[in-house]
């Protein structure tokens, strides 16, 4: 398979649907064949039920988009980094996305120095190059899809909340972070190899979201597959 490529929806085509506190996360596989405000249209109109043409967005103080003319509760996030692209649905559930793919010609180092937590760069600075290159991506992705899900700005929040990535908890890896003033999920998915993906959902501990992924090359003919977390944290603010 190529890429998502996203078809024009019709008022034929059955409407997807989300249950309360589920999240659909559309990851293309190989080059997308369209642009991603196309992408983003077909998608969300195959959930509204409305044609692509007629959906309305506006956006945040920020820039977080909003759909305004459906009676569907939609939340969305919408992530394009190498040749992927990624979209995250949940419902009534405020979520977050982001997709970076690991450039090892970067200085991450530097950046780390600049955007990142003192507790951030020295978990970084006792790594090897590799597993270096690994969590930082992982951070970066983790601290935007937060931005995303709260509707913020990356460039005053960015530094707003720490992170750390315990790789010594059993099975999945804890993801704690420090600090933060709202309840919420992150995830770290396993796919796809030489990205980091990550998501934040704004639900209280005792509703998980529920997570599904759909990848393949076209929206109609995506097979469902199951989320493998490599790392995961629901934490309870006071």
């Amino acid at each position: 398979m190529t890429g998502l490529s996203a078809r024009t929806s019709s008022a034929s085509e059955p409407c997807l649907s989300l249950a309360r506190g589920e999240i659909s996360i559309w990851l293309s596989e190989g080059p997308v064949s369209v642009d991603s405000g196309t992408f983003l249209r077909d998608l969300l109109s195959r959930y509204s039920g409305m044609d692509p043409s007629e959906l309305e967005f506006t956006r945040g103080e920020h820039g977080k988009p909003y759909l305004v003319n459906t009676s569907h509760s939609l939340q969305f996030s919408l992530s394009h980094s190498g040749d992927r692209l990624v979209l995250a649905v949940g419902g009534d559930v405020p979520v977050g996305v982001d997709l970076e793919a690991h450039n090892p010609k970067r200085q991450v180092m530097s950046l780390a120095r600049r955007f990142f937590s003192r507790a951030e760069q020295d978990d970084l600075d006792a790594l090897p190059d590799e597993a270096r290159l690994q969590q930082f991506y992982d951070l970066w992705t983790l601290k935007e899809a937060r931005v995303k899900a709260l509707g913020g700005s990356l460039a005053l929040e960015l530094d707003a909340t720490g992170f750390r990535i315990d790789q010594a908890a059993p099975g999945v890896a804890a993801i704690c972070p420090q600090p933060d003033s709202r309840d919420a999920f992150y995830g770290l998915l396993f796919e796809p190899p030489g990205y980091s993906l990550a998501i934040c959902a704004l639900v209280p501990p005792e509703d998980l979201p529920r997570i599904k992924l759909f990848t393949g090359s076209a929206p109609g003919e995506a097979l469902s597959r199951p989320v493998h977390l490599r790392a995961r944290s629901s934490i309870k603010h006071r």
